[in-house]
């Protein structure tokens, strides 16, 4: 029997209520509107380092809203996820059980130790769920992304089943555009640079793992004289030099005249304009500064131009790290640092969904997130709550992820919290858990 056909038996009196028509989203019209900013993501940041702000064009939509009536909830050709936006809204006590009870048909993997925690806070219910990992278990942490581009986007569940991770959460904050917004290393590679000195959890190759406040300074050397780059796989800005690498994409999609240096391996294998293609063993340098170009001026093919990366000690066995914050607690100490980290008040003091990444005194990791913005089934939490709550579990060490619509855990290719969007976001990035080969 179908869910449909399930709820109208068990509510063939009280349906009938609902024959007059129920608003729903049939299609999406896209409008264009001019804004300002590189980045639009206002909780996260006031201006970010080396990005200029300048007039783009942002893409909003509109709703088209028809109507569904009970005759077209028990149509076979009616869609699922229509037939459950129905349900959702006017019988949320039955979705919620449906939702509870598909939680616990999750097969949990041997090598996590996963719970569900239901508690209240002067603001209401709550409801966290909480994975622990252990450094013994034959698993490893890394962090992925979407499609293997930094503007890939892909719901948790489709990013994780990617991998065939057995578990994961999602990551860093992006601005509407995709950017990620502070550190991604994949691999020992940077394809994303710090914003600020915000909190950064790192992986390393011999699978430790502990958080950060990072210094990452990336310059090139050319004729024995060292430039300094101002981004990583981002978009160019006036007087500004940035490169590009195959997390970027197929091509740099700069529009206006500079200079690019595509290389291999230290050696220059071409010089263009614009829009150059990025070899997928290498690098583009793009150039938009004018006192620059006369100094590259003679540059030749096959040129070397050495491209290096200051870090400090304890960075240079990174291979995975993802940047978020502010940090929650360090040395056992609850310590929210979002003056430091520079967070605007309204992302601390909000009641929220939240994702978060801890260590505890055995080394574990605890992956948690909490749900919110659902009354009568969790309303979230400020930044000072979850810290507490992250301290509660053990965490000697804890971080803050991106959260509200982006909250998401996913164990065994299943969706383990419910979404504030009532449905996946789609993310760039995630952290995520694998067995290891054998």
């Amino acid at each position: 029997m179908k869910l449909a056909e399930k709820i109208k038996k068990l509510f063939s009196k009280d349906i009938k209520i609902y024959k007059e028509n129920i608003p729903i989203i049939t299609n999406i019209k896209e409008k264009n509107e001019k804004i300002t900013s590189v980045f639009q993501n206002k909780r996260i940041i006031e201006d970010i380092p080396f990005i200029k702000k300048e007039v783009h064009i942002k893409t909003s939509f509109e709703e088209k809203v028809s109507y569904m009536t009970e005759v077209q909830i028990i149509d076979k050709k009616t869609n699922f996820d229509r037939k459950i936006s129905f349900f959702k809204r006017k019988f949320p006590t039955l979705i919620l059980l449906f939702i509870s009870l598909s939680v616990f048909a999750v097969k949990i993997p041997k090598e996590i130790a996963f719970e569900k925690k239901t508690f209240s806070t002067k603001s209401g219910k709550q409801v966290a769920y909480v994975a622990r990992i252990s450094p013994d278990q034959d698993i490893s942490l890394r962090v992925a992304l979407a499609d293997f581009q930094i503007f890939k986007r892909l719901p948790l569940s489709k990013l994780a089943k990617k991998y065939n991770a057995i578990a994961a959460i999602n990551g860093a904050f992006f601005s509407w555009n995709g950017q990620p917004l502070g550190t991604i290393i994949i691999n020992h590679k940077i394809v994303s640079l710090p914003v600020y000195k915000r909190s950064v959890f790192c992986i390393t190759d011999n699978s430790k793992w502990f958080i950060t406040t990072p210094e990452i300074d990336p310059y090139f050397i050319y004729k024995k004289k060292k430039y300094k780059i101002d981004g990583i796989n981002q978009k160019k800005f006036e007087d500004s030099l940035i490169i590009y690498t195959p997390e970027f994409g197929r091509r740099t999609n700069t529009d206006s005249i500079g200079l690019e240096i595509a290389m291999i391996k230290d050696r220059v294998i071409e010089l263009s304009t614009r829009n150059s293609y990025i070899p997928p063993d290498g690098y583009v340098i793009s150039i938009h500064d004018d006192d620059l170009l006369d100094e590259f001026s003679d540059m030749r093919f096959m040129d070397k131009v050495e491209f290096q990366i200051s870090l400090e000690e304890k960075m240079k066995d990174v291979r995975y790290a993802i940047g978020g914050g502010p940090r929650l607690v360090k040395d056992s100490e609850i310590d929210v640092r979002d003056v430091q980290e520079k967070f605007k008040p309204n992302l601390v003091i909000q009641k929220a969904p939240r994702t978060g990444i801890g260590i505890d005194k055995n080394g574990n990791i605890i992956m948690a997130v909490v749900d919110g913005r659902q009354k009568g089934y969790s309303i979230g939490l400020s930044l000072k709550e979850f810290a507490r709550f992250m301290h509660s579990l053990g965490c000697i060490d804890a971080m803050n992820l991106d959260g509200g619509g982006s909250t998401t855990m996913v164990i065994d290719d299943s969706l383990i919290n419910r979404p504030s969007d009532g449905q996946e976001r789609e993310l760039n990035g995630a952290i995520i858990i694998e067995k290891r080969a054998d």
